[in-house]
């Protein structure tokens, strides 16, 4: 019976050594995932504010852009401007080479 109980308490601390190990293990990684958990947080908050950011700029820019187009509706119409080609001085004389010699 002595030899039972040996044998019992042998494979109880070998068992609970193991187990011991495992949990110390365990709570490693945890801590360990859950610093990574919060750096990963903190840029998606950097990146949340920086989405904002670009969201309230393009909503400006949209605004301006509706703004100029209204502008451009409601104001004087303007009468296309139109150069006057230059002709040559009545005085010029045009000489044509019709190639022969």
């Amino acid at each position: 019976m002595e030899d039972d109980a040996k044998f019992l308490l042998g494979a109880y601390q070998k068992k609970s050594f193991d187990l011991f190990n495992q949990v110390i293990a365990s709570e490693a990684r945890i801590q360990q995932f859950s610093e990574i958990i919060e750096a990963q947080k903190a840029k998606i908050e950097e990146f949340s504010a920086a989405n904002k950011g670009l969201a309230e700029e393009i909503q400006r820019l949209e605004s301006h852009i509706r703004e100029t187009h209204e502008q451009a509706k409601t104001a004087l119409p303007t009468k296309p401007v139109t150069r006057k080609r230059k002709s040559p001085p009545k005085s010029a004389v045009i000489v044509q080479d019709a190639g022969q010699f």
